[in-house]
């Protein structure tokens, strides 16, 4: 179902594999049931899914803007850098 927050990209911690990024997919209105909240099924880089709570999709959406705001006040590379990071790979 569309929802807020579908097509959002995000920065998920995920516990063993570090950051990944991943796009939320598809929004799960809230259960019928007392404690069922509503849900936003995201979709990994690497195709993984798995569902969040609303908390989860927000904190996730602030580390992508952390991570991006961090890039661009990052002085640029030298071409030494470049070169070593490409080659380390």
């Amino acid at each position: 179902a569309e929802g807020k927050y579908v097509g959002e990209e995000l920065l998920r911690q995920v516990e063993g594999h570090g950051e990944m990024h991943a796009v939320v997919r598809l929004y799960l209105p809230p259960g019928e049931g007392e404690g069922e909240p509503a849900l936003w099924r995201i979709e990994h880089d690497d195709g993984d899914e798995e569902d969040l709570e609303e908390h989860e999709v927000r904190a996730a959406m602030r580390r992508l803007a952390a991570a991006r705001k961090e890039e661009e006040a990052a002085p640029p590379m030298s071409e030494e850098e470049v070169t070593a990071a490409v080659e380390a790979e």
